[in-house]
């Protein structure tokens, strides 16, 4: 269902002791996806502001700044591993834990955690500004969101501040995209791909594929949990 409504759900012929579904029941954990998405967001913003080039010319017709300002002047590794996270984001690369890991990996190659905001030039302060003037509600989680150069030191500081994972997300088993999560819930940045309300309605018939208040128990009947 696409809004608000109470479901209950079994899992059957599961141990009562089985702690890797009571962790995905209770969340609170680290959100692999979640990371993903919001490295995704600072890696996609560096492209579009030229902060990051790629290794070879590209094309992205979906929002071709993101590419507009040409290859990299050399080819030192962290070229490499942004050229290798772009070529990510540009295929639509489904966020499975495996790929989460490889895409951290990237984030964290790429040194852009430590292109602070005072680091920046003004030119790629208003690329960044003028973007999260447009994404902000989507990017930001909330609907009175930081300002922006608040919210991209939190970008930065990624690694000491990992985004939590919610209760029964379903993005944990029926994996996400990565240039969906960019694009947003509202979407209307990137030309031909869903927006993530789109995509999630079609993939999981639901705004949001995690769980509210869950609670669970064990029929020992069933042998099994009932949320």
């Amino acid at each position: 269902m696409p809004n608000w409504c109470c479901n209950r759900l079994m899992f059957s012929g599961i141990r009562q002791d089985n702690g890797d579904l009571r962790a995905w029941i209770a969340g609170g954990g680290l959100s692999l996806h979640r990371r993903a998405r919001k490295e995704g967001i600072q890696l996609f913003l560096a492209g579009c502001a030229g902060i990051l080039h790629p290794l070879t010319k590209q094309c992205y017709a979906p929002y071709p700044l993101l590419v507009s300002y040409g290859a990299a002047a050399d080819n030192r590794p962290s070229v490499q591993v942004y050229s290798d996270w772009l070529a990510s984001f540009m295929a639509g690369a489904e966020l499975d834990a495996k790929t989460c890991q490889t895409l951290h990996q990237y984030w964290l190659d790429s040194h852009i955690r430590h292109a602070r905001r005072a680091t920046l030039s003004d030119q790629e302060k208003t690329v960044i500004r003028r973007l999260y003037q447009q994404k902000s509600c989507d990017w930001g989680d909330c609907f009175r969101p930081a300002p922006v150069g608040e919210w991209w030191d939190s970008l930065c500081d990624g690694d000491f501040a990992p985004p939590a994972a919610e209760p029964m997300d379903f993005r944990d088993i029926l994996p996400t995209c990565l240039d969906i999560e960019v694009n947003g819930f509202n979407g209307g940045l990137l030309t031909g791909v869903p927006a993530s309300y789109g995509h999630y309605l079609n993939q999981y018939g639901c705004k949001w594929p995690v769980g509210f208040e869950a609670n669970m128990r064990f029929d020992a009947q069933r042998n099994g949990f009932t949320r």
